[in-house]
């Protein structure tokens, strides 16, 4: 039994290792015409998000966009790999059958073991693939080269080599986007007349079976479910929990706008932290840039001209700062105080009115989570209603998913801006110092935490 003979067969624990620690690499190797393949050990049936239903589809399709020729599962048990004769065996005959010059295999550390017992095992199989009187129907094959990847969380030792990944068409070409661009792309997709736009709603009410919002001027809509997705302030909010206190200042404000044309020689994004004033970066596809500029203040404290006020707070930062700054009309800058709810978050849901995005959790936008929290209230809430015909049960099902990682969502970024911005001698020299020495795993931990997410199935 032989296939197609591959440059690079990459083989991992579970499905998605390979993504997370190698498929830059496989990416690369697709874009120079080399053929990959990819062996996942085992279904990932134990993870702690998704199934093994779930994780087989995304597997499927992560192989086509990484340029795998094939994706198998040798079908071992998850949690339970281990290194016997019986798996060296099995595993060495697909070694055969894709006859790699480099097979990649996870690192020798690791702290999960399936990771560890994986790159033993592959490193065995691929010597007694080499055997001539093993499984002497399949034609020995010993690769040339085993290498082993390392997660980026992974710091006990440092990589001998890297491979860079950034020309990579399917990397370089991940870019961010206007928020005004995302919605034009969602309102095409609504069909006509469902979308209503300057409309003000004066007061929501549910009453058995259904709510109902009154329209300024004259008017209202009665429907089986209100979804009140009305911001920051939000009447549906006020109204049904009269006593929640709603906003809160957070102690700093903020500068916001978009360059009018593009910058050259800005590729990447990133924050510069002062004392208790930042300035950020971020590339849009098209060339220009998004910026924003955040400052301690009294709430309230408007400046006439903000971007005069941008301009003698942060004209003389580093470079790109100021260029920005000059490729961006005054007219364009969007200043906005920083706010957050009040802790404990209202429920999310009172009788047939379910509050959605700063509605239900406004946060500071320190962990860039806040219109993508929106987006997970979204699909949960669609969730819960396709699956669950009795109105009341799925609202409920809402709250009691999205509510706990939407208030853990306001505290990690009410955390984040307190650290950034801290202004005093003794706090900012702290935050210098805890910047160095905390370990960058602790850092992508938090990170991971933050966008950890599955998406609940939808028919």
């Amino acid at each position: 039994m032989t296939g197609n003979p591959v440059d690079v067969l990459a083989i991992a624990a579970h499905r998605d290792d390979v993504e997370l620690t190698c498929g830059g690499t496989l990416l690369r190797a697709a874009a120079l015409g080399r053929r990959t393949a990819i062996v996942d050990l085992t279904a990932g049936e134990m993870g702690t998000r998704g199934s093994a239903a779930r994780r087989e589809e995304e597997a499927a399709r992560a192989a086509e966009i990484l340029g795998a020729s094939a994706r198998e599962n040798l079908g071992l048990p998850d949690a339970g790999i281990v290194n016997t004769p019986e798996t060296r065996g099995r595993l060495a005959v697909l070694i055969r059958k894709y006859r790699p010059r480099i097979v990649i295999a996870p690192a020798l550390k690791g702290r999960h073991p399936d990771h560890r017992a994986t790159a033993e095992l592959v490193r065995d199989a691929c010597f007694v693939s080499g055997l001539k009187k093993l499984e002497p129907d399949h034609p020995p094959h010993r690769p040339f080269k085993v290498v082993h990847c390392m997660s980026y969380r992974q710091d006990f030792e440092k990589p001998t080599f890297v491979v860079d990944v950034s020309d990579v068409p399917s990397v370089a070409g991940i870019f961010a986007f206007h928020r005004a661009d995302l919605h034009r792309v969602l309102r095409l997709l609504l069909p006509e007349a469902v979308l209503r736009i300057g409309v003000e709603v004066t007061s929501v009410v549910t009453d058995g079976d259904a709510a109902t919002v009154t329209l300024a001027g004259g008017g209202s809509l009665t429907a089986d479910v209100v979804v009140a997705a009305d911001g920051l302030r939000s009447t549906a909010r006020a109204e049904l929990w009269p006593d929640h206190p709603g906003p809160r200042y957070a102690g700093y404000t903020s500068w916001r706008a978009v360059t009018a044309e593009p910058v050259a020689d800005v590729a990447f994004g990133g924050e510069t932290w002062g004392r208790g004033l930042r300035f950020g970066v971020l590339p849009l596809r098209d060339g220009r840039v998004y910026w924003f500029a955040v400052a301690n203040a009294p709430a309230g404290a408007a400046a006439p001209e903000p971007h005069a006020e941008v301009v003698s707070r942060f004209g003389g930062w580093h470079d790109p700062i100021p260029r920005l700054l000059a490729a961006t009309p005054p007219g364009d800058v969007l200043h906005l105080d920083i706010h957050d709810l009040y802790l404990p978050l209202p429920p999310f849901t009172r009788g047939r009115v379910a509050l959605l995005g700063d509605a239900a959790h406004a946060m500071t936008p320190d962990v860039g989570q806040g219109a993508c929290q929106a987006i997970e209230d979204a699909v949960t809430l669609a969730s819960a209603l396709a699956g669950e015909p009795d109105v009341p049960r799925a609202l409920a099902a809402y709250d009691g998913q999205r509510r706990p990682r939407a208030t853990a969502m306001v505290k990690a970024a009410r955390r984040t801006g307190r650290f950034a911005q801290a202004d005093g001698a003794v706090a900012v020299a702290l935050r210098g110092l805890a910047l160095r020495v905390v370990p960058t795993a602790a850092s992508t931990r938090l990170v991971e935490r933050i966008t950890a997410w599955t998406p609940p199935p939808l028919p």
